[in-house]
């Protein structure tokens, strides 16, 4: 009888955990069909870290399709993963303590500023770039900015990359319009470059002399922060340069995207190194430190010298 007692008790508890362990198989199968479903456009996701000679220092492939990574100089990780459409923030026992994402807009780029902000650059129109705190709060957008109607080739100003510096302003790459600008908080056009300086500008790199080096998809520009143009870079080996990033020690990363390789220069602009099959997404540079590179591997890596 006291069994009969204890097992009516108990038995809601029990039909409970079964129901519980039902659901938590049926979730992990839909979640396995899902992944299964969504097909994964070409090859393999893959973020990898170089030092600035070329070398190969971690690889991680725990993304399907990496858009961006970066570090900081704590060691805290970003990433913005197209598969989930979101960006993570990682501490440095990869724990996330921050992530923020905008429907089913994809991000293309992180950068953290120096006022501890995150600045992010989606590939859309509406809202192109946005500034969030820690805490995911709007402190800055662009929004439907209306340049030169007669030279947009898309329905929208396809902006490439942005940075906040340290005025307060923000410079704006944007590829559709081949012009860089300078905008404040209210979105005010402080200032752009010259009519045909720099034709398609694909990424945008502050330098530590307070120059800019710009990739024009043809050509690779350094100017100063009059935008005043300075010099031309000709890297032989890299026709279309979508990505560049200039190191400490000047020496060049450069991602051609046509020929889908990641070049490694040295000062006089010789080639030390050539990643083959590599559909680069970005690249990123740590101030004095070293190179991340977020892509898809069309093929295992092969390297050339």
């Amino acid at each position: 009888m006291l069994n009969m007692v204890l097992l009516l008790k108990i038995k809601p508890i029990i039909v409970f955990i079964v129901s519980l362990l039902l659901a938590l198989i049926l979730f992990q199968l839909f979640k396995h069909k899902q992944a299964a479903d969504k097909p994964v456009e070409i090859g393999e996701g893959i973020i990898m870290e170089f030092s600035p000679e070329g070398d190969l220092l971690w690889q991680s492939k725990d993304f399907i399709y990496p858009v961006c990574f970066s570090k900081d100089s704590e060691g805290n990780s970003y990433i913005a993963d197209r598969n989930s459409m979101s960006f993570f923030a990682l501490d440095q026992n990869d724990k996330i303590f921050f992530t923020y994402s905008l429907s089913s807009i994809v991000l293309k780029y992180i950068q953290k500023t120096i006022d501890n902000t995150y600045l992010l650059v989606f590939l859309w129109d509406g809202i192109s770039v946005i500034e969030v705190d820690s805490i995911g709060r709007t402190l800055f957008k662009v929004e439907n900015l209306k340049l030169n109607p007669k030279k947009e080739t898309y329905e929208f100003n396809l902006v490439s990359e942005a940075r906040k510096i340290k005025n307060g302003n923000y410079l704006l790459a944007i590829d559709n319009q081949s012009i860089v600008i300078e905008v404040d908080k209210n979105n005010n056009i402080v200032r752009k470059t010259p009519e045909n300086l720099c034709h398609r500008p694909t990424s945008l790199q502050v330098l530590e002399n307070n120059r800019y080096l710009l990739s024009c998809f043809e050509s690779v520009i350094e100017i100063d922060n009059n935008f005043n143009f300075i010099t031309e870079y000709s890297f032989d080996k890299s026709k279309n340069p979508y990505y560049v990033r200039k190191t400490a020690n000047n020496s060049y990363v450069v991602a051609d995207i046509n020929a889908n390789t990641l070049c490694f220069y040295n000062e006089n602009l010789k080639l030390i190194k050539k990643i083959n099959s590599i559909d680069v997404t970005q690249i990123n540079y740590l101030s004095g430190g070293n190179i991340f590179v977020s892509a898809i591997m069309l093929e295992p890596i092969k390297e050339t010298y």
